[in-house]
């Protein structure tokens, strides 16, 4: 896990979306970027401590990308089973953590500003000693360089009550579809208009810079009052090939978004700061009900405190 004959593991941003209701106002944000195994991520848990095993192989991840970032072999290859291996996207295969200690130090050798990035996609928990873990990479060379993208597999083994990589399998990422990655959120485009929380709320959605992104503008009126409150900018991510979104609001703070597609809708995990200074994060929950807009908000922390999740807002096409 790490893409080296790339010259730089995989990073992968997630769609995202934030809305936040506050003061009656309705606010868009989401970021994907901040976290290293970031991006809501698909899992099927079928044996008694799934849930365990899965924060552990996240944690493992994200100890991956420290230990990587810090160009610390030893670091990274104590990630691995003593009997473990790795196969780059090259099919160069390393047997033993020694091995794979070895592999990494001449990586870091030869490449002195190497970064990567995580995104897991997806864990699966097979039984009580093992899983397998799914995501997807970016690897820089140095911080000018554009990532060189790819995909991962690692089959987890847990022994003597640790979980430890047995088997790393990387692949290069696919070039991209020439579709649209835009195209799913088409019929998003529109003014959408709520009363919630004793305002009105309305959201002005409209295609920018030759439908490369998509502009969502916020305002709420209570009386004759009516008072922009945020603007949002959504569009893919060049560097990643996913989309993001990019939230500015009334009060001065600040948000990017990550997005992950999903049967309903959209599952949108984001990272903000308030104008106050406080950090804020959420998962936001964003959907299509016949021709109406339906924003849920949930898992939301402000300033390292855990507040309740927001009441559904359903918006309805002017």
């Amino acid at each position: 896990m790490g893409t080296i004959r790339f010259r730089a593991p995989l990073l992968t941003a997630t769609l995202v979306v934030v809305l936040s209701v506050r003061g009656g106002a309705l606010a868009r944000a989401q970021s994907a970027a901040g976290r290293p195994a970031s991006a809501v991520a698909a899992s099927t848990t079928l044996a008694p401590g799934a849930a365990d095993a899965e924060k552990a192989i996240r944690a493992t991840a994200a100890q991956f990308v420290v230990a990587f970032n810090k160009h610390d072999a030893k670091a990274v290859a104590a990630l691995w089973a003593v009997d473990g291996d790795y196969l780059d996207e090259m099919g160069t295969l390393s047997t033993g953590r020694e091995v794979i200690e070895k592999y990494y130090a001449d990586y870091f050798a030869s490449e002195p500003e190497g970064m990567i990035a995580l995104n897991v996609d997806a864990i699966r928990v097979l039984g009580p000693d093992t899983a397998v873990e799914d995501g997807s990479s970016a690897v820089t060379a140095t911080p000018q360089a554009a990532p060189i993208l790819g995909r991962y597999t690692v089959v987890h083994v847990k022994r003597d009550g640790v979980w430890q990589m047995a088997s790393v399998r990387e692949l290069k990422a696919e070039p991209a579809a020439a579709a649209d990655p835009l195209a799913d959120l088409a019929w998003m485009v529109g003014t959408w208009h709520a009363e919630h929380l004793g305002a009105e709320m309305e959201i002005d959605v409209r295609w920018l810079a030759n439908k490369a992104f998509v502009e969502a503008t916020y305002s709420q009126r209570v009386g004759e009052t009516v008072t922009p409150t945020a603007t949002q900018i959504i569009g893919m991510n060049p560097g990643t090939g996913r989309i993001m979104s990019w939230m500015f609001s009334g009060d001065r703070g600040v948000a990017t978004g990550d997005w992950t597609s999903t049967d309903a809708g959209w599952t949108i995990d984001y990272h903000g700061v308030r104008g106050d200074g406080a950090p804020t994060t959420a998962v936001n929950l964003l959907f299509r009900q016949n021709d109406a807009l339906v924003w849920k908000s949930t898992d939301r922390v402000v300033a390292g405190v855990a507040v309740p999740d927001a009441e559904e807002v359903v918006l309805k096409r002017k």
